[in-house]
């Protein structure tokens, strides 16, 4: 089979290229292995800026989140109220679906579970090869996109590097009682350096979570156990799973004739893992660099590396500021991180970003150099004084 484009991966990245791109006429082919376009290990939380950009998303979303409780590591509890919906938890299957519904509407081809093996580019064009069932298919396109996520190892296999840091993820979905809004536990118990969570989902349902640089499983064992003895999970719905997540991008995400976008890209908030918006504003990129590419039948590198000018010129500042605020919590001791977490809950810091306007669940450069500034949390910062030039700096990923 040829197509002017070939996609592989239909996650949120992969959607949004062929979707545009067959909007805007293109012969697009997108290559998935899963049986469910969208049934990707993902808790589900999106912004409310995702939401109007993937269009009428309704019937995906599960519930709106306008607060969150913080369990600190000495068991105290701090609400923070946003006073407003400023995230959704959405049915993830269904909301990347929905995209690759559109683009199927739009044009794009989805040959249902092929699994690719091996990908080659040379001045002709690319050839993909990818098998269906017990048959290999040969699929040749003029250029190729990889968005097939975090670890594939098809970007290192032409010269663009790999992610260059990550973090594991382990999650389980369970039965709940009383649980109505999203928990974060901090601390080195469960999750050192970074988090763990609870979301619920359905009535009843919930997904907990953990992030860590070892044994998240373990970790995640841990942490259901003591919600079990806490009243508060009721039982295990599904077997745990486990993946793993960018914290920075390849040193390319082009080359000749090959773009690289979403997770496989390194293009996800190193604060919160969260990278469906990033893949989608960042697919958008690619296809219009793809346009012009077609438009000019020009797939040579120097004309494909404006795509990763453009997402650097959008996302450089908040990856990089995100990165070292990062590595900033991860060298937290218990103590720290409930001090700064109590300070951000009752000395008007909080107050301060909601009334300043610059909260936002996708956008964090800003809050966080504002809040490394605040009196409050001066003498935790102080001493980190090689992180917080870095954090000043900001200004590409």
């Amino acid at each position: 089979m040829s197509a002017d484009i070939i996609v592989i991966g239909a996650g949120p990245a992969g959607n949004g290229v062929a979707r545009k791109l067959a909007v805007l006429g293109h012969d697009v082919v997108v290559l998935e292995s899963r049986e469910r376009i969208g049934d990707k290990l993902c808790t589900g939380i999106v912004g409310t800026d995702c939401l109007k950009l993937v269009g009428p998303a309704g019937t995906t979303v599960l519930r709106d989140i306008k607060a969150a409780t913080c369990i600190l590591p000495s068991g105290k509890t701090v609400r923070f109220d946003m006073g407003r919906t400023y995230a959704h938890v959405v049915d993830r299957v269904g909301f990347v679906a929905s995209i690759a519904q559109s683009a199927q509407e739009a044009g794009a081809k989805y040959p249902p579970e092929r699994k690719v093996t091996q990908v080659a580019v040379d001045k002709g064009g690319v050839e993909v090869r990818a098998w269906a069932g017990q048959r290999e298919e040969v699929f040749k396109g003029k250029a190729l996109v990889l968005a097939n996520g975090f670890g594939s190892g098809f970007a290192h296999s032409l010269g663009l590097g790999s992610v260059e840091d990550y973090v594991l993820v382990a999650q389980v979905e369970v039965k709940t009682y009383g649980v109505e809004e999203t928990e974060l536990y901090l601390g080195r118990r469960f999750a050192p350096g970074f988090f763990a969570w609870m979301v619920p989902t359905h009535p009843g349902t919930a997904l907990i979570g953990v992030m860590a640089r070892r044994d998240p499983l373990v970790r995640l064992k841990d942490l259901v156990s003591k919600l079990t003895s806490d009243g508060k999970v009721t039982g295990v719905t599904k077997q745990p799973s486990k993946w793993g997540m960018p914290l920075k991008p390849p040193s390319k995400t082009y080359g000749d004739r090959v773009l690289v976008v979403g997770d496989a890209a390194g293009q996800a908030k190193p604060t919160t893992g969260g990278g469906i918006y990033y893949s989608l504003l960042c697919g958008e990129m690619a296809a219009d660099t793809l346009h012009d590419a077609l438009d000019r039948e020009d797939f040579t590198a120097e004309r494909l590396r404006g795509y990763e000018s453009r997402w650097k010129a959008r996302l450089g500042k908040e990856l990089t500021v995100g990165y070292y605020a990062r590595r900033f919590y991860e060298a937290l001791g218990d103590r720290q991180v409930e001090f700064l977490t109590m300070n951000i809950a009752h000395n008007g810091i909080l107050r301060d970003i909601i009334e300043d306007g610059i909260s936002s669940f996708d956008w964090h450069a800003e809050l966080i150099l504002r809040g490394m500034k605040h009196s409050a949390i001066r003498g935790v910062i102080q001493p980190l004084k090689t992180l917080m030039a870095a954090l000043r700096w900001g200004s590409g990923a």
